[in-house]
């Protein structure tokens, strides 16, 4: 809380067959963050992203697993505003040394394949949109993530062909997806929603594109009731070109000539989106009583905006592509 002394972090390794303890050695200052820890494929050693306690400036740093030395820093990310580093990095099954690194050095969430010199091979996405998650096959062909890229208030599951670079929707109906990959890359258990689609649970075959089988097919819950409407709208950000989604429940009997009482409900800060193309447009049962009580119920997702000034050293992004 404001006011209390910071807490001091240490990053421990348990030896089980010697019963002793290595720590690593992070350094100072004490109050740092030690994040998103990851082990070497060898086993050899542990990465750590090391985050300031301003949050604008992240390490990823190596440490020897057997003796707690720091070995070296593979690169750093500064931003005048704060970073977000959420995924450790995840290395390739095939490599000892490539691996792949989540950021939102360009204003969103994109994928980076480093080696563990701190040479970037590639960048993986790109675009006005961000990945939310990510995982890789058994055999390292394919990279499978969730991104925005279709719509803004969607999450929607892809592949991407590490022998080719190219990425490919593995669904057609745009919403809200939870994609699960099979081990082998064959298949896929898709949980699935919409504003008006409460639920659905298909296995599809990626080999063939082809759907399986129907696993559960939820019923609208709200089928028997008179429920207030929903509208989705945008206005533009303080930029002028960022556009800001807007949810609005209105009473069922709403009356445009009327005055209504106006709740806003919002939360605003990063990494929590509450528009979005589920179920109700992602509304709770208390917003939808609200307006059943009379009440406009608005919400508005504020926008995440970073410096376009992120400084990355070394090496710069732009000079190190392929």
């Amino acid at each position: 809380m404001a006011g209390q002394t910071s807490h001091f972090v240490t990053i421990g390794i348990y030896d089980i067959k010697m019963g002793s303890i290595v720590y690593l050695n992070t350094g100072l200052p004490a109050d740092q963050y030690l994040t998103n820890i990851a082990w070497d494929p060898s086993g050899e050693y542990i990465y750590v992203a090391v985050i300031n306690r301003d949050q604008n400036h992240v390490k990823l740093n190596k440490y020897s697993s057997v003796d707690g030395s720091f070995k070296k820093t593979i690169f750093e990310e500064k931003n005048g505003k704060y970073v977000q580093p959420m995924h450790p990095l995840t290395f390739l099954q095939n490599s000892r040394s490539k691996f792949i690194w989540m950021s939102q050095r360009s204003g969103y969430d994109h994928l980076y394949l480093y080696d563990t010199s701190g040479r970037l091979e590639r960048q993986l996405t790109r675009g006005d949109w961000s990945v939310d998650q990510y995982t890789l096959s058994a055999d390292g062909k394919y990279l499978y993530y969730q991104s925005n890229q279709e719509s803004p208030l969607a999450s929607m599951p892809f592949q991407l062909d590490f022998k080719t670079y190219t990425t490919s929707k593995l669904v057609s109906e745009s919403g809200w997806h939870r994609a699960s990959i099979s081990s082998s890359g064959n298949y896929m258990l898709d949980h699935f929603q919409s504003a008006k689609q409460p639920g659905v649970l298909e296995l599809v075959d990626l080999k063939k594109n082809k759907l399986l089988k129907n696993l559960f097919q939820a019923s609208n819950p709200l089928a028997e009731f008179n429920i207030p409407s929903i509208e989705i709208t945008t206005l533009k950000a303080v930029d002028g070109k960022t556009d800001l989604y807007i949810r609005t429940i209105k009473p069922k009997d709403f009356d445009p000539n009327k005055k209504y009482p106006l709740l806003n409900y919002v939360y605003g800060g990063p990494s929590v989106q509450l528009i979005q193309d589920r179920y109700l447009y992602g509304a709770d049962m208390f917003l939808m009583y609200m307006a059943s009580q009379g009440f406009v119920v608005t919400t508005i997702d504020t926008e995440e905006v970073l410096d376009e000034d992120l400084t990355l050293n070394p090496p710069h992004l732009e000079n190190s592509e392929n």
